[in-house]
């Protein structure tokens, strides 16, 4: 027995181990090849779609607003001119990489503006026509962008004008321009995997997360780099190049990955791993033969241990002799038995625990965007319209009373429907006559208990993206009881969602972990499951272009009369 365990230690433990320590090491090498590509693609996907969309966004609203601009009106109607003024903010609250907006007549006077001081691009083109006027001026049915700032310092980002002119009986009236801050583009471009760099049509790097990679000069991309795909070695280092078209061939993006120091740590690594298996083999030669015939007497007895504990006993006491080597895995065996005891007695409590403070944590979530939106709406109205302005503060402060307040993690219905309805308030007031809602909900359901603000997310998830290509949306709430359970439908009539849309969607409610993007319908799926079960959550489904479908099914559990937190409603 001694000498087939010392044979079985070191051929069928530690060889195969070695072997399986350098295929891995070989494999690990190939796979991190292979995924610093997939990462390169990954990022510059990432990057190329957010510098698109966001241009983008800014070229259809000026195309959309300088059709619809009567310039006439604009400087005669001081209604007209402030409805015009809440459609320009309305879009810089939408996108907050733009960062002012500014209509200019024929003659390049401002005619309004969100700034106080005159737009970069304006102050260039004061002594030579040129930029962004010039180009609009010349083709003023085509809406236009243009990087600005070219006579910044190296190492500073541009920003971008975006805009088009406003025609009337085939003469430019006047043209409405948007400004997008390139540090705040910039910022939500940077990615950890690569560093990114823009490059516009005449081989400037106005975006750039590292202008180590641009020519002080002149401001344009090394050649090392320029047209490069692929691996490219400058300087001491290697780099991982990728790069896309974007804005139909307007500007490229580029994305690098460094490799050299990565490269060195596998490699170091690999000899690590190299140098210990060889010395674990020395030396497991070298004892596994003494050690056999002193560890064959009382291996019968660990087996025995483990085995029993295999089956759940706990009980079992390991009895090693003082002079033995392992008589430290037999005080390890009897610690850790005990250890285990305590343990499965407090696992309960603290599972437990654990359940009611994650609910407390998901509970208290609320987005900033909707405060940041709201008290810009109620800024803008103080002044438009007090009465209104006072109402959506009355409404919001009620609102976040009641969401701060941790009394319990479920209330009754027609509380939080209380809730809800300043809520709903508060986004008329912000989308006027674009926006509408709809509540049916049998006198059963109302004292049915529900998650705090489980219906808020749902409804601030269609109005932050049902309004894609939508000039109004309609929300639909509606609320029964059969069965034994609560059945609630919030349908909108919006965008709706591709199948891979509505796929990412369903993936992020699968994972366990709170995302980046769709926080809200996360956090009100974990609630669903960690109050009523892994099999509670939110169903959703999406047709393109007829709206989105989110379905809540609770079983149905009564409230007491006269509780809840409709008393604190003030």
């Amino acid at each position: 027995m001694r000498d087939e365990l010392r044979r079985a230690f070191v051929f069928y433990a530690l060889v195969p181990m070695l072997l399986l320590l350098i295929l891995s090491a070989g494999l690990l090498y190939i796979y991190w090849m292979e995924n610093i590509s997939r990462r390169n693609a990954a990022a510059l996907q990432q990057v190329s779609g957010t510098l698109q969309q966001t241009i983008q966004t800014g070229l259809d609203e000026a195309e959309r607003l300088s059709l619809q601009c009567d310039f006439d009106r604009l400087q005669q109607d001081p209604a007209y001119k402030v409805a015009f003024y809440r459609r320009l903010y309305d879009f810089l609250n939408e996108e907050p990489a733009y960062r002012m907006f500014v209509v200019l007549d024929s003659e390049q006077k401002i005619v309004m503006s969100s700034r106080s001081q005159d737009p970069e691009f304006l102050y260039l083109s004061k002594d030579v026509f040129w930029g962004i006027l010039e180009r609009l001026w010349v083709e003023p049915y085509h809406a236009m962008y243009e990087f600005i700032g070219y006579d910044k310092k190296f190492g500073q980002p541009m920003d971008i004008a975006v805009g088009k002119a406003i025609m009337a009986d085939e003469k430019t009236r006047g043209y409405v321009i948007f400004v997008i801050s390139g540090p705040a583009l910039l910022q939500e471009m940077v990615n950890p995997r690569a560093n990114i760099v823009v490059e516009d049509a005449f081989g400037h790097t106005p975006l750039c997360t590292d202008y180590n990679f641009s020519l002080r000069v002149n401001n344009k991309l090394r050649a090392e780099f320029h047209q490069a795909e692929g691996y490219v070695h400058y300087g001491t280092g290697d780099y991982y190049v990728g790069k896309a078209s974007v804005l139909d061939g307007g500007a490229t993006v580029y994305a690098i990955s460094a490799l050299g120091e990565l490269r060195t740590y596998l490699q170091q690594a690999a000899l690590v791993l190299l140098g210990a298996g060889t010395l674990l083999l020395f030396l497991i030669l070298r004892i596994s033969r003494r050690q056999a015939r002193w560890q064959t007497r009382i291996i019968e007895r660990i087996v025995d241990a483990f085995t029993a504990a295999k089956q759940g006993d706990l009980s079992y006491r390991l009895h090693i002799p003082e002079s033995s080597e392992l008589r430290v895995i037999g005080e390890s065996y009897n610690r850790m038995a005990h250890s285990l005891r305590a343990l499965i007695k407090s696992n309960e409590e603290k599972t437990r625990a654990a359940v009611l403070l994650e609910l407390r944590q998901l509970t208290s979530q609320f987005d900033p965007h909707f405060l940041y939106n709201t008290l810009g709406s109620i800024k803008f109205m103080i002044t438009l319209d007090p009465q209104a302005a006072s109402e959506m503060t009355m409404a919001l402060s009620r609102l976040l009373r009641y969401s701060i307040r941790h009394a319990s993690a479920q209330v009754a219905l027609r509380d939080d429907m209380q809730y809800l309805y300043d809520y709903l308030a508060i986004m008329q007031y912000r989308f006027t006559d674009r926006f509408d809602y709809l509540i049916h909900m049998e006198p059963a359901a109302e004292l049915a208990l529900v998650p705090k603000l489980c219906l808020q997310p749902v409804i601030e998830n269609a109005l932050k993206y049902g309004y894609e290509g939508r000039q109004h949306l309609l929300v639909e709430i509606v609320i029964t009881v059969a069965d034994g359970a609560l059945d609630i439908w919030i349908r909108d009539d919006g965008c709706g969602m591709d199948a891979a849309q509505l796929e990412e969607i369903q993936a992020v409610l699968a994972r366990q972990e709170l995302p980046a993007a769709h926080s809200g319908l996360f956090n009100i799926h974990r609630r669903l499951q960690l109050l009523y079960g892994a099999a509670a959550g939110l169903t959703i489904a999406s047709v393109p272009g007829e709206g989105t479908t989110v379905r809540m099914k609770l079983p149905l559990r009564q409230a007491e009369e006269g509780t809840g937190d409709a008393g604190h409603y003030c």
